[in-house]
């Protein structure tokens, strides 16, 4: 058998993120957002933005655990304290994080996670759209330019770095 063992520990990787601007007001925003932030000495959290786990039963009112399929979470992510921290996307527009404290294989196809807090509403698997990792990150830069397209429109796209939590 060939096993591939993820470096989570000491890996992280980078992306850019970026803002569109198209008044003063939103303007300010951003730049009051990077000022308290103080470039890439304050730490947040990001999602990863994808489909990162899939939910295979519902999830009742105040249960602290939720079956996904397994991805190897218990073996890779959790051993290592990595991805601790799911955000739950729902269909009705609402959503809900959580932080995994354990997890179990339950079967070749399931993994039982267990979070942190109850789940305040019964959730069916059709509900949920999404649950993704939030990862820990951080601004790479300290220097960020800002593009004025065109009157009314302003962007700008800084590296963003994630961090071994």
């Amino acid at each position: 058998t060939i096993e591939v063992i993820p470096d989570w520990n000491t890996a992280s990787r980078t992306s850019r993120k970026g803002f569109v601007m198209r008044s003063r007001a939103e303007y300010r925003k951003v730049k009051q957002l990077l000022l308290s932030l103080r470039g890439s000495q304050v730490t947040f959290y990001l999602p990863t933005f994808a489909d990162d786990l899939k939910l295979v039963a519902n999830i009742a009112a105040t249960d602290l655990t939720f079956d996904i399929e397994n991805v190897g979470y218990t073996r890779h992510a959790q051993a290592n304290g990595a991805r601790s921290v799911v955000h739950f996307a729902f269909t009705d527009g609402t959503s809900l994080v959580r932080v995994v404290t354990d997890s179990s294989i339950i079967s070749d196809t399931v993994e039982r996670l267990t979070v942190s807090a109850n789940f305040p509403d019964t959730r069916t698997v059709a509900e949920v759209s999404r649950i993704q990792y939030y990862e820990l990150s951080r601004f790479a830069t300290t220097t960020f330019a800002f593009q004025h397209e065109r009157v009314g429109l302003i962007s700008l796209t800084a590296q963003v770095k994630q961090l071994v939590q």
